[in-house]
């Protein structure tokens, strides 16, 4: 992905990358058929922290979602799947 996939300044998405590089989020090799392109992927513990991160969140959200009444709560679930086919569509376009 490019920066400007991420509508964020080179210099801003480099920043970031060394920040997380250095608390140990994101690895960065080089591309071997191209030694100025490198390889982002993420660490163990960057993987740890997206789990803690996923699993807080559909805590709260699991919490936050029963104190809704029964019409909000069902008018969500008649929402799901068109907010699917939405997010497919955006993953879509992502990917021209």
């Amino acid at each position: 992905m490019r920066p400007a996939n991420l509508r964020l300044a080179p210099n801003t998405v480099s920043t970031l990358v060394g920040r997380l590089a250095e608390q140990d989020l994101l690895q960065r090799e080089r591309s071997l058929p191209d030694s100025r392109s490198v390889r982002l992927t993420i660490t163990d513990k960057a993987r740890r922290r997206l789990e803690e991160w996923r699993d807080l969140r559909a805590e709260l959200a699991s919490e936050v979602l029963a104190t809704l009444p029964r019409d909000d709560r069902r008018a969500l679930a008649d929402a799901v799947p068109a907010l699917i086919r939405l997010a497919e569509s955006i993953e879509r376009m992502e990917h021209r």
